[in-house]
C-alpha cells in the first residue's frame, strides 16, 4: 500500500457526508420524532379522558332517568296510600317531593348541564302532559279523601285547597267520597294515564341511554386508534433508532475501530503505511492527516537530509520494486555507481562545510544527468547509485555526468573528481539487488584505482577513505 493524500472522496467518488450534517439530520430527526410521540401521547390521554367523560355521561344520564322514573312511580304510590289509608304522612312526603324536591325539574335541568342532546328532551314535553293529567287526578283523589276525613279547607295543601269538586263528586256523602277517592287511583282510566306516563319516561330513558353508548363507542374507537397510532409510532422510533445506531456504527464507530485497529497492528518499519479513508468527512480528513503524517516520517526515513536523494532504506525499497518488476517483464536495467574523488583532502583542507557543499553538487549533477523517474541514492559518506531504466547504453548517462562536471568545475570551487561504475541487471540471470550493488561498486573501485595509479601521491588517499557499500542495509 502506498502512501497517498486522501481526497476526500469514496472510491465511487461520492463526497463522504459531514459528522455535522448527520448530527442535525439525526437531531431534526428525533425533534419531530419527539414531537409526534407527545402529540401522540397527548391524544392517547385526550382520546381516554374522552371516553372515561362518556362511560361517567352514560352512567350519569341512566341514573337521572332512573330518577325521575322512580319519582313518579313514588307520587303514584304516596298518593294511593293516603288515599287508602289517610295517613297524612303520606300526603306530606308527596307534596314534598312536588314542590320541595322536585326531582323531575331538577333531572331535566340536570340533563341539560350535561349537555343531553336537547332532542332527547323532546319526549319528557309529552311526559309533563301525562304527569299533568296524572296530578288533577291525584289531586282530585286527595281533596274527596281530606273531605271524607273533615279537613277544613284552609287546612289542605294549597294545590288540593284550590281544587275544585265537580257537583257530582260534591254531592257524595263522606264514605263515598272515601271510595271514590281510591277507587279513581285504581281504574282504568288512571292506570292507562300512568301507562303513557311511564313508557314516554322509558323511551326517553332508552333513548339518552343509546345516545350515552354511541358517544361511549365513539370514544373508544378514538381510543384504540390512538393507542395504535402511538404502537405504531413506537415501533418507528424504534426502528428509527436503530437506523440511526446502524448509521453512526458504519460512518463512525465503524470507521474508528478500523483505524484503531490498522495503527495498533502496524509494523514501525512498514513505510508504505497508509490509513484506507472511510466514515463521515472528518474522519476521511483524519485518516488524510495521518497518511499526510506517515508520509512526512517516510521522507525523513527515506530521504537523506543533506541532499534530498534517497538513503540506503529508501533505495532498497524502490530498488526492490525495480528489480522485481525487471525479472517480471524481461526488461533489464542499469545500476550506476559514483564516487567524489578526494574527499578526505576536500574536509582536511577546506572544512567539513566544503566537503559537504561538494556532496550537494555531486548530487545535482547525478540528478540532472538520469531521467527522471530513475531513483537516486546517496548511500553514505561520498557515495552515490543510481538505478538506470529503460537506458541501452549506460555509457551515454556517464557522458552527461562528465559534461555537467567540466561546466559545474569552470564556475565553481573547489574542483570535483567523479569515479563512475556501472553494472546491468539481467532478468534472464537474475541476481538479487546487494549482489548487482557489489558489482556496480567493484567496478567503480576499479576506475578510482586507475585513477589513483595516474596520481601517485593520492591513490592510498583515496583508498583509506572509500568504504565497501555493497552491502545495504
Amino acid at each position: 500500500m502506498r502512501i497517498g493524500r486522501s481526497t476526500g472522496s469514496d472510491p465511487g467518488g461520492r463526497r463522504p457526508p459531514k459528522q455535522a450534517a448527520l448530527t442535525l439530520c439525526f437531531g431534526a430527526a428525533f425533534a419531530v420524532m419527539s414531537v409526534a410521540l407527545i402529540a401522540a401521547v397527548f391524544n392517547v390521554k385526550s382520546a381516554i379522558g374522552r371516553e372515561d367523560a362518556a362511560r361517567a355521561r352514560q352512567t350519569a344520564f341512566m341514573q337521572l332517568s332512573q330518577q325521575m322514573a322512580d319519582a313518579a312511580d313514588f307520587l303514584a304510590l304516596q298518593v294511593r296510600i293516603f288515599a287508602v289509608t289517610g295517613d297524612r304522612r303520606n300526603l306530606d312526603a308527596y307534596w314534598h317531593e312536588v314542590n320541595g324536591i322536585q326531582t323531575q325539574q331538577r333531572v331535566i335541568e340536570r340533563l341539560r348541564a350535561l349537555g343531553a342532546d336537547p332532542d332527547l328532551l323532546e319526549p319528557l314535553s309529552d311526559a309533563k302532559y301525562d304527569s299533568e293529567l296524572l296530578m288533577a287526578t291525584e289531586i282530585r283523589s286527595m281533596r274527596l279523601a281530606l273531605e271524607a276525613d273533615g279537613v277544613d279547607r284552609d287546612a289542605m295543601p294549597p294545590q288540593v285547597a284550590a281544587y275544585r269538586l265537580s257537583a257530582m263528586d260534591q254531592a257524595l256523602d263522606a264514605e263515598e267520597k272515601a271510595s271514590t277517592a281510591a277507587r279513581v287511583l285504581f281504574d282504568p282510566t288512571y292506570m292507562h294515564k300512568k301507562e303513557n306516563f311511564s313508557r314516554l319516561i322509558n323511551q326517553f330513558r332508552d333513548d339518552l341511554n343509546a345516545s350515552a353508548t354511541r358517544e361511549v363507542d365513539a370514544a373508544r374507537k378514538d381510543t384504540a386508534v390512538s393507542v395504535t397510532v402511538l404502537a405504531v409510532l413506537a415501533v418507528f422510533i424504534s426502528f428509527g433508532m436503530a437506523v440511526v445506531l446502524w448509521c453512526m456504527h458504519g460512518l463512525v464507530g465503524r470507521a474508528i475501530v478500523s483505524y484503531a485497529r490498522r495503527l495498533a497492528g502496524r509494523d514501525p518499519q512498514d513505510l508504505t503505511f497508509a490509513l484506507d479513508p472511510a466514515g463521515t468527512r472528518e474522519l476521511h480528513q483524519l485518516a488524510a492527516a495521518f497518511n499526510d503524517q506517515f508520509g512526512q516520517l517516510r521522507t525523513v526515513a527515506e530521504r537523506d537530509p543533506l541532499t534530498g536523494l534517497y538513503n540506503r532504506r529508501g533505495f532498497r525499497s524502490v530498488g526492490e520494486d525495480i528489480r522485481r518488476d525487471a525479472v517480471r517483464t524481461g526488461v533489464s536495467f542499469t545500476a550506476l555507481f559514483v564516487d567524489i574523488d578526494q574527499m578526505k583532502r576536500i574536509n582536511d583542507d577546506l572544512g567539513h562545510a566544503a566537503g559537504d557543499a561538494a556532496i550537494v553538487a555531486a548530487a545535482r549533477l547525478l540528478n540532472g544527468a538520469v531521467r527522471d523517474g530513475d531513483p537516486v541514492a546517496r548511500l553514505g559518506g561520498d557515495e552515490f547509485c543510481a538505478l538506470l531504466t529503460g537506458v541501452t547504453d549506460p555509457t551515454t548517462v556517464a557522458g552527461r555526468i562528465e559534461a555537467l562536471l567540466v561546466d559545474y568545475n569552470m564556475a565553481e570551487e573547489p574542483k570535483l573528481s567523479l569515479s563512475v561504475g556501472f553494472a546491468r541487471f539481467d532478468p534472464a540471470t537474475p541476481c538479487s539487488l546487494d549482489e548487482l550493488l557489489s558489482q556496480g561498486d567493484v567496478a567503480m573501485y576499479s576506475q578510482k584505482r586507475n585513477r589513483a595509479r595516474s596520481r601517485p601521491h593520492s591513490g592510498a588517499e583515496d583508498a583509506d577513505q572509500h568504504r565497501d557499500p555493497s552491502h545495504i542495509s
